[in-house]
């Protein structure tokens, strides 16, 4: 299977168990999240992390994700 680049918004506890599965998968996950506190729970298992209101276009933008 190909890597893809996936963007998980939101890593309550739906959110945290994908972006480990995919991640496990072997794709380039990113995960963004309000909470910090969130974040800093699967901060291990993604590829990148990012702290940002998913609801603020210009900053999902900001990230790079196609």
């Amino acid at each position: 299977m190909k890597a893809k680049q996936i963007l998980v918004i939101g890593v309550g506890r739906f959110g945290s168990t994908l972006a480990q599965t995919l991640y496990d998968l072997g794709h380039e996950v990113v995960a963004v999240d309000r909470s910090e506190e969130a974040l800093a729970a699967v901060m291990g298992r993604v590829t990148h992390a990012a702290v940002l209101d998913a609801s603020d276009e210009r900053a999902v933008q900001g990230l790079g994700v196609d």
